[in-house]
């Protein structure tokens, strides 16, 4: 008999190191990782007017519609329900009115195994950790963006999925091995 699907949506500021925390459960606890970054590069690389309207707005820097992104969520989800009972979803529901899409998304599956885990660390640990990684999009103006959307947009939603769903604080700012073992734990898993 087939476990209840367990769904864990990862989330933090930029710089948190949630992107790795998510892959280091995806590499050693067996979840399937959705990341809505790598679905829409996958989408952008595509000859479609879709494909080109996402590259467009992905080199602009510009954030998708929510009406846009909750059914791709949807679409890659539905199909590793398939096969798979643990995923991990990864910049999805970051501003309020997705983290409303997901709960009704959540509901429409009748998945009640939701968490998510939040990877928290202060500004200025974020700001030192993204100058420090050197890639082209972290410039200051940029990165001062990131965290005001954190903060403005992010932030509301993360409040409003714990309204539905277990949410798990975790310090982000220790070895990345301490924080791996932090959730791990956190999860029971």
């Amino acid at each position: 008999m087939s476990h209840s699907p367990q769904i864990i949506f990862f989330m933090g500021i930029a710089g948190s190191g949630k992107g790795t925390q998510a892959r280091l459960l995806n590499d050693t606890n067996g979840f399937e990782l959705i990341e809505t970054g790598t679905i829409l590069r996958k989408i952008a690389g595509e000859d479609t007017e879709r494909g080109k309207s996402i590259k467009k707005r992905l080199d602009d820097g510009q954030h998708m519609a929510d009406e846009e992104i909750t059914p791709l969520i949807e679409e890659e989800l539905e199909s590793l329900l398939k096969e798979k009972e643990h995923i991990i979803i990864d910049g999805y529901a970051r501003r309020k009115t997705q983290a409303q899409d997901a709960i009704e998304l959540m509901r429409k599956l009748k998945i009640s195994d939701v968490s998510v885990v939040l990877v928290e660390v202060s500004d200025d640990i974020a700001r030192k950790r993204m100058e420090s990684r050197q890639r082209h999009d972290d410039t200051p103006d940029a990165i001062k963006h990131r965290l005001d959307y954190f903060h403005d947009s992010v932030e509301p939603a993360i409040a409003h999925l714990a309204t539905a769903f277990k949410l798990v604080t975790i310090n982000g700012d220790q070895p990345e091995d301490n924080v791996h073992k932090d959730i791990v734990k956190a999860l029971s898993l």
